[in-house]
């Protein structure tokens, strides 16, 4: 039986990581923020799959340092050239080894957009219509797309991008800035090309925002890459420094309720810190549909503050929350859940014998339509009257029918709950919806939506992701007449449908053949023997199920090249067999292959060691040589090549 004790249960109702306008460093507000990042200068080895999939806290303090670079919030009147309409303010970026750049944007409740740049080397460009980097709010789920062009000397560059973000979690900077920070990861698929043909970029890049930093961490792949978990980045950067403006308000960690007895009173402790210091702070709470009531803080101990609650009388909900203001001049003000008082901290006092009501889900992870294959995580405050969940579940299907499949949470942090939805093979639906049942005497069971499984969650995954080409057979100048064996390895999560290499020898038109053989994911391939020194030029191409088409390489006026030096059949004997001989015992011939200038002995002994027959002796020049054996009669008989380095010797039996 379950033991009934009086209960409370604290939960907050702005649980997880989102980033708006207001908490986001950039603006006309925030004119002279300054940042600083490390970068390489050259490609670093990465573990994508790993970075991205295994963890949801992830260290930076250490990496590449080969650069710095630096960018800067400006007002309009320092930038040069003509800022497009909607420009609000520019941001000078100064990279290691290039000239200064200047991005002309502008942010407002929606997005935050860039409306081209100033360069010093070639002046300026103006997309249209522009480019949207973020949009806003963003938290785990949230996509959005954006393509725009520009003219660079009468060529048209085309640039499309797709952003999901895939994750939420913490992180941590190299010193001075430390951590941990609360994080969100965005997946960005970027693809370039112009009107010309002389572009044609394919990337991945990821990056970690934070909220009131700015962007932290930031992953691109080389190009062209089809693969989102890429081994090898172009671009490594991380936050080194912070520069930003004081409208930053004090920070909130470690907020607390602490029962002194079993109905109160109750102490609220939280650690308030702030650069400037604290110039006020004040706890605010109500019972039930009362009136909020403030109080100041009992004691302060190495910035963590001590506010109290009185005795309360169940049944009874009581909502609190905290206000700072920091020493600077604009007195900054923060609170303690963010957006208080719409958002506060909440606890629910009641006997559990008489709660008769369920569970409930604040802030659930809702995705959208996505060309992301998945894993989904989803995250969920689930609090309850009577202070405990029994267990919680997450029901998912894949394809939009048949049954549901049950999972557990991954983990739980307080009242927050962290479940998964695996991998899917897009194109394809996925619906789900949540069940926690409480640990009371009636075990009251909540779903989100509340009247699933009528209702669910629903978003589709849309295919339009190419197979990934990896370890492609990469030929060199070869003295070779081929067959020229190439292999892949082809993958696509919608399986492949086929695969064919083409080809051009020589002066020949382009040609193609289907693959030979597949073993696992490894496709392997064949370009014909040559008849004549040629120029091979190849690709690879490959379709998955869903009618994607991808190529290898991925931009279409490039392709593999070798040059393949035809080699006669003496030739590609004397390179194949070295300096050896054969024997042909029906015809009684000896072929003997001498593949360079050399001094050697070919001699015939018979059985017991006699020599009968000089073939050879002296100097012979490069050829193959072919010798009679006729004169000699039946019986066993040893023939000995011997040279400066080689020695070999062949036992015969003439019939």
């Amino acid at each position: 039986m379950k033991k009934l004790i009086p209960v409370i249960f604290v939960y907050i109702l702005q649980a997880q990581t989102i980033i708006t306008h207001s908490n986001w460093p950039y603006g006309t507000d925030q004119i002279g923020n300054q940042w600083q990042w490390y970068a390489n200068s050259s490609p670093v080895s990465v573990n994508m799959d790993s970075l991205i999939n295994e963890v949801n806290e992830w260290h930076f303090e250490t990496g590449p340092t080969a650069q710095t670079w630096t960018s800067t919030l400006i007002d309009l009147s320092g930038v040069p050239g003509n800022p497009p309409p909607g420009s609000q303010f520019a941001e000078k970026q100064q990279i290691t080894g290039q000239p200064l750049t200047y991005m002309y944007e502008s942010e407002n409740s929606n997005a935050m957009y860039v409306y081209g740049f100033y360069n010093q080397s070639y002046g300026q460009i103006n997309y249209s219509p522009y480019w949207i980097p973020y949009k806003f709010p963003m938290q785990v789920g949230a996509y959005w797309e954006s393509s725009f062009e520009w003219e660079f000397y009468g060529d048209f560059v085309h640039e499309e991008y797709t952003d999901t973000i895939i994750k939420e979690g913490t992180l941590y900077l190299p010193d001075p800035l430390g951590g941990p920070y609360p994080c969100l990861v965005i997946r960005q698929r970027y693809h370039a090309w112009d009107d010309y043909g002389i572009i044609n970029e394919y990337r991945y890049i990821y990056e970690w925002v934070v909220p009131n930093l700015g962007s932290a961490v930031t992953i691109m792949s080389q190009s062209p890459e089809m693969n989102p978990y890429f081994t090898t980045a172009e671009r490594y950067i991380r936050l080194k420094s912070a520069t930003l403006n004081e409208t930053t308000p004090p920070t909130f960690s470690e907020t607390q309720l602490i029962p002194i007895s079993c109905y109160g009173p109750f102490i609220v402790k939280s650690k308030i810190t702030d650069p400037s210091g604290i110039y006020t702070d004040s706890l605010y709470y109500k019972f039930s549909t009362g009136g909020w009531i403030r109080v100041y803080h009992d004691s302060v101990i190495n910035n963590v503050y001590y506010f109290k609650i009185p005795q309360v009388t169940p049944p009874v909900t009581v909502n609190y929350y905290l206000v700072a203001k920091d020493n600077s001049t604009n007195h900054n003000r923060g609170t303690d859940p963010e957006g208080a008082p719409i958002n506060t901290y909440s606890f629910f006092f009641i006997d559990p014998q008489q709660d008769t009501f369920p569970p409930k889900f604040y802030n659930t992870t809702i995705w959208h339509d996505t060309s992301y294959a998945g894993p989904y995580p989803v995250k969920s405050t689930i609090i309850d009257s009577g202070g405990c969940i029994d267990f919680a579940v997450i029901y998912y299907r894949i394809g939009g029918s048949g049954s549901y499949t049950a999972r557990f949470p991954d983990s739980v942090r307080q009242n927050i709950y962290y479940f998964t939805i695996p991998q899917v093979v897009p194109p394809t639906v996925v619906e789900y919806y949540l069940m926690a049942q409480d640990y009371s005497y009636n075990g009251n069971v909540g779903y989100d939506p509340h009247n699933a499984p009528d209702s669910v969650y629903k978003f589709n995954v849309i295919d339009n992701m190419p197979p990934t080409f990896t370890g492609t057979t990469v030929w060199p100048d070869t003295a070779f007449n081929g067959p020229f064996p190439v292999k892949s390895i082809i993958k696509d999560p919608a399986g492949i449908s086929w695969a064919r290499i083409y080809f051009k020898i020589h002066i020949n038109p382009w040609d193609s053949l289907p693959y030979d053989s597949v073993i696992g994911d490894t496709f392997h391939f064949h370009i014909p023997s040559i008849t004549q020194t040629s120029v091979i030029r190849y690709y690879l191409k490959a379709c998955d199920n869903n009618q994607n088409v991808g190529r290898d390489p991925a931009n279409p006026n490039q392709y593999y090249q070798f040059i393949a030096t035809y080699v006669s059949i003496e030739e590609s004997s004397l390179k194949r067999k070295g300096l050896s001989f054969d024997i042909n015992i029906k015809d009684r011939k000896l072929i003997l292959f001498v593949p360079c200038e050399n001094f050697i002995s070919l001699k015939v002994y018979d059985a017991v060691g006699r020599i009968v027959e000089k073939i050879a002796e002296g100097k012979l020049n490069r050829g193959i040589y072919e010798f009679s054996l006729k004169k000699l009669q039946k019986g066993i008989y040893f023939v000995i090549l011997n040279s400066e380095k080689t020695k070999k010797i062949e036992k015969i039996l003439f019939l």
